[in-house]
Parts: C-alpha cells; structure tokens; sequence
C-alpha cells in the first residue's frame, strides 16, 4: 500500500470522535462485479490492520493484508476461490485491484462500525 494512503487511513480514523478497540473503518465497492469490503482498524498504532472480504456469485475470500509493506503481493490472498481471482486478476496480476482499492479509499464515503453490539454511522 501506497505510504499515502496508509497515512490517510490513520488520519481519518484518527480523526473519530470515539474510537474503542472495537472500532473499524469500512470501505464497500464492486470490481469486475466481485463484491469489496475493505475494514481498516488504528487502534494500536503499530499494529494497523486492514481486512478484505470479497464476494461474488455465493463465493466469499477474507483475508489480512500487511499494509506496512508498500507492495501488496499474490501470496497474500492464498487459497482464493478461482471464481473471484479471475475477476480481479488483470494479466495474472493484482496491481489493478489494489490500484483501485486505494482509489476508492481515498475517494468514498466510507462506514464507522462498532462491532461490540454493532451500530453503524455513516460517515459522509
């Protein structure tokens, strides 16, 4: 991930009124028609995360991704169902993806999720 991106990230959850461990940012788009939701959590500063679940056609994938590496490899989405990977790899790569991933990041709205007893504010 871009050091930008990262940075914005880390300022917009930083910039919540109330934060609690339970706390996460969340990102949702479509690419290719492969559902993306994007769950980005800086409670613990030097321990970011940031979650994808991708979903198409009743297939699911989750995984973590290791944003303080800034080239986001295949490796990370290990045992993928073919269905989804087809629709995002461009030229058997990801570059897109994660392209568009950080676009739509720092572009959108995104959603506040407490998920303790989940309530849901949309941020705007």
């Amino acid at each position: 991930m871009r050091p930008e991106v990262k940075e914005y990230l880390v300022d917009r959850y930083n910039q919540l009124e109330y934060k609690k461990k339970e706390t996460c940012l969340k990102y949702h788009y479509l690419y290719n028609e492969v559902n993306v939701n994007v769950f980005f959590d800086a409670y613990e500063i030097d321990s970011l995360s940031l979650c994808l679940i991708l979903s198409y056609d009743k297939k699911y994938y989750y995984t973590s991704l290791n944003i303080k590496d800034t080239s986001i490899r295949i490796k990370y989405l290990d045992k993928i169902p073919s269905e989804i990977l087809e629709r995002i790899l461009v030229e058997s790569h990801l570059n897109a993806f994660y392209e568009n991933m950080e676009k739509h990041i720092l572009k959108m709205s995104l959603m506040l999720i407490f998920t303790q007893k989940t309530r849901y504010l949309q941020i705007l």
